[in-house]
């Protein structure tokens, strides 16, 4: 659960992260504080609070439970649906900064070059996602564009990467679940049933899920392969047949 918060120094730079903690407390003092009018809901803004709380948590948990079934991976664009309610958590917190017993003309520069080095540490991190991840999927993605136009609609394709090969495939994508063993993974295949089989070195690849492709060669038949380098000898993904009458 807490995997999403060790993150957030990463995502929102240590300034933003430190607003957000200091804006979460100070509505949760308020909320403990008031808790009677709270609970007869008879002020509005405790109950504006409190959704705004509950927001970022909500969808942490069910991306958390999320992660859990896909392979224990955790994905930061998962939260980019918190960031409107995280964005107001930490607008609180630069709030609780300037309602401080000082003088207000040096708060408000302070609060405002706190603001602008979040900026820039927000601006410097976009620039360096955008250029490294420029070209870092074109093996999932060519994979599921050739998966649409090679395979039939109600084909189940199983992969590490169900999300993304669902959106170019637009064939359903099932997790291996990750497993801790071969005969997990056998069972994972019978439940599942996939006529495609996709093996990449992305998102955080299991031996396991390598190494029965080649206990088990008459049932995962190599139909594409796409390679990190231009003379094809290391592979980055391939997409094997299943035939799972065999395993």
């Amino acid at each position: 659960f807490f995997g999403y918060y060790k993150i957030f120094p990463h995502l929102f730079g240590n300034i933003y992260t430190i607003l957000i903690i200091l804006g979460a407390l100070s509505i949760l003092g308020i909320l403990l504080i008031s808790l009677d009018h709270l609970i007869k809901g008879k002020v509005l803004q405790l109950k504006a609070n409190l959704l705004i709380l509950l927001w970022p948590i909500a969808v942490i948990s069910f991306y958390t439970y999320s992660a859990v079934y896909f392979g224990g991976v955790i994905y930061d664009a998962f939260l980019l649906s918190a960031v409107p309610a995280l964005a107001i958590i930490g607008a609180k917190g630069a709030g609780l900064l300037y309602n401080l017993q000082a003088k207000k003309k040096y708060l408000t520069i302070a609060i405002i070059l706190i603001i602008l080095a979040g900026g820039i540490y927000q601006l410097k991190y976009a620039n360096n996602i955008i250029k490294n991840k420029v070209d870092s999927y074109d093996a999932i993605k060519e994979a599921g564009l050739w998966l649409r136009e090679n395979t039939k609609k109600g084909d189940i394709i199983m992969s590490r990467s169900p999300p993304q090969n669902t959106y170019y495939s637009e064939r359903e994508t099932l997790t291996t679940n990750s497993p801790q063993s071969e005969e997990a993974l056998i069972t994972r295949f019978k439940e599942v049933q996939p006529d495609y089989y996709i093996v990449s070195i992305f998102e955080t690849p299991n031996p396991i899920e390598f190494n029965i492709i080649q206990n088990y060669p008459n049932v995962f038949t190599p139909v594409n392969a796409y390679y990190q380098d231009v003379a094809k000898t290391q592979p980055s993904l391939v997409i094997y047949k299943v035939d799972i009458s065999k395993l």
